[in-house]
């Protein structure tokens, strides 16, 4: 990945945009508040998003399910059933 900074509010935000090989792309924020009992938060958001749009983000799904990214196998029928669960009819 490649990262740009795209804003910052120091010290409290900063958020980058990347983007990886075959077009894939990220956003990653950290954000620090204070809590009422004095003790400073931080959060963490990671937004990747695999290329091929919504297809390649189901297909990724089975990828993640299993160790290693090559041990995974999926009918048509199961890829269309996962992919309307998530966006609605698969338009074909």
């Amino acid at each position: 990945m490649h990262w740009i900074l795209m804003s910052v509010d120091s010290p409290r935000r900063a958020e980058w945009e990347g983007g990886g090989p075959a077009r894939s792309t990220a956003v990653i924020r950290y954000e620090l508040s204070s809590g009422e009992d004095g003790r400073t938060t931080f959060k963490y958001t990671n937004e990747f998003h695999p290329p091929g749009g919504r297809l390649g983000s189901v297909a990724a799904t089975y990828a993640l399910e299993h160790l290693g990214g090559q041990a995974h196998a999926f009918t048509w029928a199961e890829f269309r059933a996962r992919y309307e669960s998530h966006f609605g009819t698969l338009p074909l």
